[in-house]
């Protein structure tokens, strides 16, 4: 279907003169990358200096070493997070690290999967014995986890892009005697591994759990249930229809959203409560993300409220953490949102400041994904330290509260998330009476629908006078009638599936940024945009053809967008620290 500029969906059809950028390919679209980029350099030229890129960029590095924590063990590995998708570790007693996607060791061999398609998300297997140090074999393309139980090497294989569809099982000492153990046909599941060994089909919320037993047979955990969270072969579950999980000890407040052996992670309204298994509370933040252990014993945490860098908690050890090198003052954020819900979010900003000068907002609401300030220093220091308090918002859509909670903001319910976040935002603004030439609103992915469905709504700049967005999902007609794309399919119920169900058409239709921006204006409101090349989650295409039609003539505001060659849905750490430092001078000048 791409490329070709009538789409017909049985009941209709319509034109796009842009589709020819889908194919993304040819002297056109070489010219139209080139144009774009020297477009931005261009404004970065005459808007920036090179003394201004260097101090943001130096101040962003100097503000991400803090964050470099090194807080998990796995077997012989000493391992550090980087992000909720990446990670490096290294052999205890060797400096030299290696990044990736997930690890895991018993002592006897390591297993790792990394990305070999330069951020397109090709995932590649690759086992090392770790008495000799030497590779036994590699494997790709994989799915991004792994597990192994004794000599069982468990991994996903990939049957199109992104799509995780079968269990194979494999002598971890050789690679060889390798046997399917599942394979997904319906493509609206993609499949997940859990350690140990759990195997998890999942489409928008709703699961299905499997525990793979040493005989290599998967055993179904509470079939018919809607969602399981698994440890110790049981579960916690929820049923069809309700809003409560079974089996939750006595006296755990909110919704599972992370488990393992030993403890159980629940979230509440944007605060995180952990509990352990006979439902004990062992630890408690207001704002933030608690990371699992999820590498060796379980007893670990890795803690980040936002307000001072990450630290460790351990249950059976005393852990002394480093002084934070900054403390963010942190204050709660309420609004009433257009259906009469209130939403909640937290503003962080410098304790040196009285409040705040001006607001980045952060929005996302989207997977059942929570929002949360943690990395918010390493994120946007040159800011912070500058004046400004970054706003994160608690939206409907997101993974901030219950399920229900989050399956209120898909589909058509993508309207909560929307008008949750522009009360929060203008909440914040009466709070600390800033203005709107002083706010800036920002959103990644599918943040960056979110972000177009408030310029939508608000184009004439009254609210916010820039929008801030990377790798922004914005073609949503186009790529929700498109099963060929890879996350399509597995997304009809996230997103919609106007082939198949007139009412999504309907909904996506005034909604969908790139096909709004065709007949809206926005003159007074200024778009930065990113995207890379090699982006598999979502094309380069969507954000170039947003940014295209939203510049009309006469616009007071410029409309720019970054185009990244060989980088994917997250930019290389190099790569990134540029572009972030480009565009956080970019935004700082234009305010103030």
């Amino acid at each position: 279907m791409t490329a070709k500029e009538i789409r017909d969906i049985g009941f209709l059809s319509w034109k796009d003169p842009d589709a020819w950028m889908e194919a993304m390919s040819g002297p056109r679209w070489t010219a139209l990358v080139q144009e774009e980029n020297t477009r931005l350099s261009n404004f970065l030229n005459k808007n920036t200096t090179s003394e201004q890129l260097s101090r943001f960029k130096n101040e962003l590095k100097a503000a991400q070493e803090p964050f470099d924590l090194e807080c998990f063990e796995s077997g012989p590995l000493k391992i550090t997070p980087l992000g909720t998708f990446s990670l490096k570790w290294r052999f205890d007693g060797e400096n030299e690290y290696v990044k990736g996607r997930d690890v895991y060791s018993d002592g006897k061999y390591v297993v790792y999967t990394h990305d070999i398609g330069k951020g397109a998300e090709k995932y590649e297997l690759v086992c090392i014995d770790v008495k000799t140090r030497k590779e036994l074999f590699r494997k790709s393309p994989v799915g991004p986890t792994v597990s192994f139980d004794g000599p069982r090497l468990y991994y996903l294989g990939v049957k199109q892009k992104l799509w995780y569809n079968e269990l194979f099982v494999c002598n971890i000492a050789t690679g060889q005697n390798i046997k399917s153990l599942y394979e997904e046909k319906d493509g609206h599941y993609n499949l997940s591994l859990q350690r140990k060994t759990y195997l998890v089909r999942e489409n928008s919320g709703k699961t299905d759990t499997f525990y793979v037993t040493s005989n290599n047979t998967l055993t179904p955990l509470r079939p018919g249930s809607e969602r399981q969270y698994a440890f110790n072969n049981k579960c916690y579950y929820r049923e069809a229809g309700s809003d409560t999980y079974k089996n939750l000890p006595a006296g755990v407040e909110g919704t599972p959203y992370d488990i393992n052996d030993v403890l159980i992670l629940t979230h509440k309204q944007g605060e995180i409560f952990v509990y352990n298994h006979f439902g004990a509370k062992e630890a408690h933040i207001t704002q933030g993300t608690i990371q699992l252990d999820h590498y060796g014993k379980g007893y670990r945490l890795r803690i980040d409220d936002g307000i001072v860098p990450p630290y460790i908690v351990e249950f059976s050890v005393k852990i002394k953490n480093k002084e934070p090198p900054f403390k963010l003052k942190a204050k709660k954020v309420t609004a009433i949102s257009s259906d009469g819900r209130q939403v909640n979010g937290t503003i962080l900003y410098k304790g040196l400041f009285t409040k705040p000068k001006a607001i980045l907002a952060v929005g996302y609401g989207a997977y059942g994904v929570a929002s949360s300030p943690a990395g918010c220093y390493s994120k946007w220091a040159p800011l912070i330290e500058r004046g400004w308090g970054i706003l994160y918002t608690y939206l409907r859509g997101g993974g901030d509260d219950s399920d229900a909670w989050a399956q209120a903001g898909r589909l058509e319910g993508r309207t909560h998330t929307r008008d949750d976040f522009l009360a929060l935002v203008e909440a914040a603004q009466k709070v600390f009476k800033i203005s709107s030439a002083k706010t800036v609103i920002y959103g990644r992915s599918a943040g960056g629908f979110l972000m177009g469905m408030c310029l939508n709504k608000e184009p004439s700049g009254k609210l916010f006078g820039a929008v801030y967005t990377e790798v922004p999902y914005v073609d949503l007609l186009r790529t929700t009638t498109n099963p060929g794309l890879p996350l399509t399919k597995m997304e009809y119920n996230e997103f919609g599936d106007p082939s198949h169900r007139p009412e999504d058409f309907g909904f996506l239709v005034d909604l969908s940024p790139a096909d709004v921006a065709i007949t809206t204006s926005a003159p007074n409101v200024f778009v930065l945009a990113r995207t890379g090349l090699n982006d598999s989650e979502v094309y380069a295409y969507e954000p170039v053809k947003w940014i295209r039609r939203l510049r009309k003539s006469g616009d007071k505001e410029e409309k720019v967008i970054g185009i990244a060659e060989g980088e994917g849905h997250f930019f290389s750490p190099d790569v990134a620290l540029q572009a972030k430092a480009e565009d956080l001078v970019i935004l700082h000048n234009r305010v103030f």
